[in-house]
Parts: structure tokens; sequence; C-alpha cells
């Protein structure tokens, strides 16, 4: 065979085999191609399921958590077979395990205590994690089991019946279900006070708290929460057995209801007009006396209640001295105010303060015009009447309310609110100044000169 023949065949032969490898990378390409998109799609379908599943979860707890909350507002606690007591009963039986008089043992019982229901509820979460129906249906029976607002309304409306009847001995025998006092030497006022204090705080305890844990953390925030909360009852006071086991129980109770309170106390100035309280001043109490309280918590929950209610606060506020039980039928108006932190609005405001707070419109009467630092101002005033006898009260009681509004202002100038029960309560904006901006801010100044501008 010729040489150019020769050249001939390897020129073609290296040719094809080019074109193959071109065909293989080509195929090569293409499955690869091929793989990556599946991959992807494999990763986006994984991704929709994740977030239907988290969306899925959301929703059945939400749901869940509204229906625990309407079985709490129908039913209250279950009369017996509580789970909450039968907890209650196993954390004894540990503490006489893990007692010791010190830190450490405390440390340790709170780990067992709290941690071993968090981890039976994380169990729980994780598998109903893709059964929604189930999952809500779980929720709402923890909801309702760590829920107490019902029964914490029910109790106030019991004590408030027994001091306007003048019953002191019944009074006595229900105050050990509202707070952890020895009543048999308080007096009416005294009651009265223990349990607007405990309705305070246990608003915050029993209802805003486990909600919020609930919302944040699931099943295992609502357990978890009301685990921590009932060891505080249990151990977490500055008794001689307890002053340094209980350590641990109480910082975590501090810990896990320091959001909580302040909201709770956030939403009652928020609700505090539906009791005929002002915002403002719920506002100025809370934020003046809310710190002034040993716990870091319940004097936020006390504070804001008594601004609320326009109850008086006196000059040191400790935990005894926020309110001031004047009208022992005011009680049942406290506990109404928890199911309205609670709601936030929700049904049943009607019915837990229909005889407490005046009704219609008053008597309204017109104060004429008035001038304030310049500014004029329309006046109203308006005289609500509780009857005698409606709250306890022996002689009608009239709350005297007057408002000053500026029509040109376009808002309240002052306002003041007469209340036998508490005193006066006077609104004013001061340092009200109008006028014309000064003269000399358009007068041109005198080494003001215009020149003429030459094109370059």
């Amino acid at each position: 065979m010729s040489r150019r023949r020769r050249a001939a065949l390897a020129a073609a032969s290296k040719g094809a085999a080019s074109r193959d490898r071109a065909v293989r990378e080509r195929a090569a390409s293409r499955d690869r191609a091929v793989r990556e998109r599946a991959a992807f799609e494999r990763a986006a379908a994984r991704r929709r399921a994740a977030a239907r599943a988290v969306t899925g979860r959301a929703v059945a707890d939400a749901a869940g958590m509204a229906l625990g909350y309407a079985l709490d507002a129908a039913l209250g606690d279950p009369r017996r077979f509580h789970p909450v007591a039968g907890y209650g009963k196993l954390a004894a039986a540990l503490e006489r395990r893990t007692y010791a008089d010190d830190r450490a043992a405390g440390l340790r019982h709170v780990g067992i205590a709290v941690g071993v229901p968090v981890a039976l509820a994380g169990a729980a979460a994780f598998a109903t994690r893709r059964r929604p129906v189930l999952r809500a249906l779980v929720t709402a029976a923890l909801t309702w089991t760590v829920l107490g607002g019902t029964s914490l309304r029910r109790e106030a409306r019991a004590m408030s019946s027994s001091l306007a009847d003048g019953d002191l001995a019944a009074a006595r025998r229900r105050l050990p279900h509202l707070a952890g006092r020895d009543p048999s030497t308080l007096d009416s006022a005294e009651l009265a006070r223990a349990t607007v204090e405990s309705v305070a705080e246990n608003t915050s305890d029993a209802v805003v708290g486990p909600l919020v844990w609930g919302a944040v953390g699931g099943l295992p925030g609502l357990v978890g929460y009301r685990a921590v909360n009932t060891l505080d009852a249990m151990v977490g006071h500055r008794s001689p057995r307890y002053a340094r086991f209980g350590t641990a129980a109480a910082r975590a109770d501090d810990l896990a209801n320091l959001v909580p309170s302040r909201l709770t106390a956030l939403l009652t100035v928020a609700t505090a007009p539906t009791v005929g309280g002002s915002p403002a001043r719920t506002a100025w109490v809370w934020l003046r006396d809310g710190n002034r309280h040993p716990s870091p918590n319940s004097g936020q929950c006390e504070a804001a209640v008594a601004g609320a209610l326009a109850i008086s606060v006196r000059e040191r506020p400790a935990p005894a001295q926020l309110v001031r039980a004047a009208e022992p039928g005011f009680l049942a108006f406290v506990a109404a105010l928890a199911v309205i932190v609670a709601a936030a609005g929700e049904h049943g405001l009607e019915s837990a303060i229909d005889s407490l707070v005046p009704h219609g419109e008053g008597e309204k009467k017109s104060l004429g015009t008035r001038d304030f630092d310049g500014v004029k101002a329309d006046g109203t005033q308006v005289t609500h009447t509780i009857p005698a006898g409606a709250i306890g009260n022996e002689k009608p009681i009239a709350i005297v309310s007057e408002r000053w509004f500026s029509p040109e202002l376009q808002l309240v100038v002052m306002a003041r609110t007469s209340d036998p029960r508490s005193g006066v309560t006077t609104y004013r904006l001061t340092n009200l100044k109008r006028g014309e901006p000064p003269a000399d801010l358009f007068k041109v100044p005198s080494d003001y000169r215009v020149g003429e501008r030459r094109g370059g």
C-alpha cells in the first residue's frame, strides 16, 4: 500500500475516532443534565413536602390550642383525675428520692421532673407530625389540661359572693383554692386583696403563659411550661426545707414567665377600656410599679391590673399593697379581666362583668366651651349610677366623667373621672403653644446680592 494511501486511512480512522468520542461526550452530557434535573426536581419536591408538613403542623397546633381553650372555657378543669394533679403526685414521689439540702440536688430534680414529660411530649409531636387531625386532638387535650382561666374566674366569683354576703368563714375556706396563704387570721379586706393579687398573677400562670409557650414550642412547650410552673408551686418557695433545693425550680419559673407576665400586662393595657379603665393610666401604673416587686414577674401583672381597675396604689407598692379591696363585689370584675386578657376580647365578656360595669350611655350634660392654654375645647359630663345593692354597695355610687375635646386639634385636651371607690383620676395635655413663625424667618439677609450669570 502506498504511503499516501496509508496516510489517508490513518486520517479517516482518526476522524472516526474523534467523531465517536464527540458523540459519547454529548450523550454523557445529556445523561448528566438529565440526572441533575431529576435531582433538582427531587430536592424541590422534598422542600415543598417539608413546607407543607410544617404548615400542616402549625395549622394543627393552632386549631388544637383553639379547641383546648374552648374546652376550658366551657368545662373548666376536670373535676376528677386531673393530669396536673397526677403529675404533682409523681413529682412528690420523685422528690423523696432526689431531695438533698443543696442546689445541685434541686437542679437534678428539675431536670428529671421537667425533662421526662417534655421528652414524652416531643415523642408525641414526632409521632403525629404527618397526622394533622390526631395532632390537633392531642394538642387540644393538653391545652385543656394546662389552662386554668375558667376555674380561676369561678373561684374568684365564688369568693366575691361569699364576701358580699358577709360569710367570712366561707370566704376563708375558699382562699386556699386561689392562694397559698393561711386564711384563718385574714379579715374580709385582706381576703379580697389576696384574691385580687392571685387572679392577677395567675392570669399569666394559668392562661397567657401556657398559650405563649404552646405557640412557641408546640406540645413540648405546653407540657414544659406547666411542669416548671407546678414545680415552682411545690418546691420554689423560701421555706427552711426548700431554701436551697427549690432554687432551680424558682429560677426556671422566673425565666419561663419573663415574656408571658409582660405580655399579660401589655394585654391588660390594651383591654383596659373594656372594663372602664384607661390605657394611659394602666400603662403608667404598670411602668411605675411593675419592677417594685421582689419577683421579676408577679409585679408586672399586679401593677397592670391595679391600673386598669383604678385601684389605689400606695406609696410603697409592695406585693400586698398594690391593690386595696374597697368593695367585695369587684372581685368578679377582676376575674372577668383574666378572661379578657386570655382571649383578647373573645366571647364571655358581657356575662362576666354584666353586674359590675355601669350600663347605658349615662346622664349626659354639656359643660360649654373652655380655654386650655389658648385652645378652645368643648366639655361633656357623663354620670353613671350603680344602684344600691348591685355590687354589694349600701348606697348608690355615682361615677362622674368629664371630657374636653378640641375640634381644632381633634383630640381630648383634658379628661377627669371621679369614682368614690378609687378617687379622682385626671388626664390633661400641658404646654400647649400656638403662634405664627417669627417674622425674621422670611426676611432676606442684608448682605444678599443677586448677580448676573455669565456664559462660558
